[in-house]
């Protein structure tokens, strides 16, 4: 339906479909069964809304149209993990014999199947955001390349960055033709990325998530610098993860207006720990941020893998929120507990009766889509039909619901004033819905491809960027310090040499080496030891530990620390201060002292010349160091 000539078949089906809706005396809404994975239902929305718009960007349909006749969205499980089918009700995978398949197809059609309205999460990143797509791997390194069509706007299931995104990536260069080989597939990959040199590739250090009302997710408020621990972040609007194996510990429900935020150290753990399911945070809107000293972040909205960065790098930042509610058809394979969310506009109780005798009105019983337009239109709550003939009840349905008594002559109509309540709208202020349905007009005209899809020239100089800090080059050197990173069975290598080593590196980079290139890689870094000014001097305790300059910033900086006590920094090693000690007033004056220290000492490893990066590239060999030592 992206083409003109379908698209004009396709828009004249749907009102077609409206047409034939409208005519009906019951509540009725056009289905459009969607076949294949996940991420086929946001591209069924694009076929939607390129047919339903003019081309002057406005709707065709009324207001009123859209909300009541918006085709209700069938979900056929043709793909993989297949969540989207799995939790609305309608399997995991097709049915195999064809009397089976028939009353699948059956059953999507029924007017009698249930609906719910259904939250479309909008993706919404600065204007300097841009994304590309992983071609291949080079000693466990990604390759990256333009991007294809379909571009990160609307999430409809999942959306996160890190582990699963670069799974999800390394998958699509490996997909196969049937769904057992892609299961195998994903396998493989998720033991490459856990156990493997490939899982350096994620890195979260310096991300931060920010929920509704200012209130920050990640990293964890108590665990401020524990987010280069985490290999997972993101957001379920579904209560099924990775083919249903992972769901929230309190599930997550796409018709509550929240997002259930998520974060994650390990996931083998947490499956020992909690069997399949992960601890959540309710949220109405996400804001995430992510600093220029990663050159990049893989993300992944519902089974679609994308590498995200700025061009020339700097901070940046993305959006979350319900942009719309769409109407989805619940299957016959629902969950119980989720079955009495659902609406199906009528009701049908054999053998019972309720306000008997209380006869508001009687008609003949011969068609009963009459009957019920009868029951709408005067606001009776149902009907019992009985000996032929229809007697209606002036109680709303919930009223007579409570009040059904057996009445083995009678069938009673129960009408469900909920089904009137599913309807398709657009979600926010005046002005965010406003600038929702221009986002759409560009999305389906193809305009956010371009603005959002990096160039080859962007995609270029955004993989000599990554291939520089794959090794630390581009570490800040006020954040270089060795540090252990625990003990784990994962294997490490040196992100230069590329040999098995031990699970330490530099904090800053938060890059394994091995001991040889972690002291290259710290060369003349500054270090430094504080301590109070009337504490013991020749003390040793008295004394911090070596610590970085961005370290000594953050412990002098620290909440509830004494402003007003003089203090003494020893200068251990540095390139740009004579080694000894400096004597500071208060800790405020430290602060600003170690910031001036901190420029002088990185303006001594600025890179400037990226023809070292290119000739790195073409002949395969190590980078050189920053800057000779003066």
């Amino acid at each position: 339906a992206t083409r003109s000539r379908v698209r004009a078949m396709f828009r004249h089906r749907l009102c077609e479909a409206r047409r034939e809706a409208a005519a009906k005396h019951t509540v009725v809404r056009p289905r459009l069964i969607c076949g294949g994975g996940d991420g086929t239902a946001t591209f069924a929305l694009n076929c939607v809304f390129g047919a339903l718009l003019s081309e002057d960007g406005a709707f065709l349909w009324a207001e009123s149209d859209l909300a009541t006749y918006f085709p209700a969205l069938v979900q056929m499980p043709l793909g993989t993990g297949n969540d989207l089918a799995g939790v609305l009700g309608w399997l995991r995978t097709i049915p195999g014999s064809l009397v089976r398949r028939k009353k699948w197809f059956e059953d999507a059609l029924s007017p009698a199947r249930p609906l719910r309205l259904f939250d479309v999460w909008g993706i919404l990143p600065d204007d300097n955001l841009r994304v590309c797509q992983m071609t291949g791997l080079k000693s466990s390194l990604p390759v990256m390349g333009t991007a294809g069509p379909a571009v990160p706007f609307l999430s409809l299931l999942y959306f996160s960055m890190g582990f699963e995104a670069f799974v999800a990536a390394q998958f699509e260069l490996n997909r196969r033709d049937g769904r057992i080989a892609n299961f195998m597939e994903y396998a493989k990959q998720i033991g490459a990325g856990l156990l493997g040199s490939r899982r350096r590739n994620v890195d979260l250090t310096g991300v931060k998530l920010m929920m509704s009302g200012d209130e920050q997710f990640f990293p964890p408020v108590d665990r401020p610098k524990s987010d280069s621990e985490y290999m997972s972040l993101g957001m379920l609007n579904i209560n099924s993860y990775s083919g249903g194996n992972i769901k929230a510990l309190d599930p997550a429900r796409f018709d509550d207006g929240r997002a259930d935020c998520f974060r994650q150290r390990d996931w083998v753990s947490n499956e020992l720990r909690r069997g399949g399911y992960t601890k959540t945070e309710k949220t109405e809107s996400i804001t995430v941020s992510v600093p220029d000293t990663l050159p990049g972040v893989f993300c992944q909205y519902d089974g679609e893998a994308r590498y995200a960065f700025r061009p020339g790098g700097g901070d940046w930042q993305l959006q979350m929120r319900v942009v719309m509610r769409i109407p989805v058809v619940m299957g016959p394979d629902l969950d119980p507990n989720e079955a009495f969310r659902c609406s199906t506009g009528w009701v049908e109780y054999e053998d019972r009766d309720a306000d008997k005798g209380k006869n508001a009105a009687e008609v003949p019983a011969a068609d009963l889509d009459f009957c019920k337009q009868i029951c709408v239109r005067l606001g009776f709550g149902g009907f019992s039909v009985r000996g032929g003939r229809a007697y209606f009840r002036s109680a709303k349905g919930g009223e007579l619901k409570t009040r059904l008594t057996h009445d083995s002559t009678s069938t009673f109509y129960l009408r469900d004033e909920k089904a009137e309540e599913v309807q398709f709208d657009f979600r926010g202020t005046e002005a965010q819905q406003q600038a929702t349905k221009q986002r759409i007009w560009r999305w389906v005209r193809g305009d956010l491809v371009g603005a959002l899809n990096a160039t080859e020239a962007e995609v270029d100089a955004l993989r000599l960027r990554m291939i520089a800090m794959s090794d630390g080059s581009l570490c800040r050197v006020s954040e270089r310090v060795a540090v252990g990173f625990g003990r784990d069975l994962k294997r490490h290598v040196c992100a230069k040499c590329h040999v098995s080593c031990s699970n330490w590196g530099c904090r800053g980079c938060n890059k394994t080496f091995c001991a040889t290139c972690m002291q290259e890689h710290l060369g003349h870094s500054a270090r430094l030891r504080w301590m109070w000014a009337d504490g013991a001097y020749w003390n040793s305790w008295s004394w911090s530990a070596d610590l970085c300059v961005s370290d000594l910033l953050a412990e002098l900086g620290a909440d509830g620390l004494d402003e007003s006590s003089e203090v003494r920094v020893k200068v251990v090693r540095a390139m740009t201060h004579k080694l000894g000690d400096v004597e500071l007033p208060d800790a405020p004056t430290a602060v600003k002292w170690l910031e001036e220290f901190g420029l002088r000492e990185q303006s001594r490893y600025e890179w400037t010349d990226c023809q070292s990066v290119e000739n790195f590239v073409e002949a395969d060999v190590s980078l050189p160091s920053f800057g000779a030592e003066t």
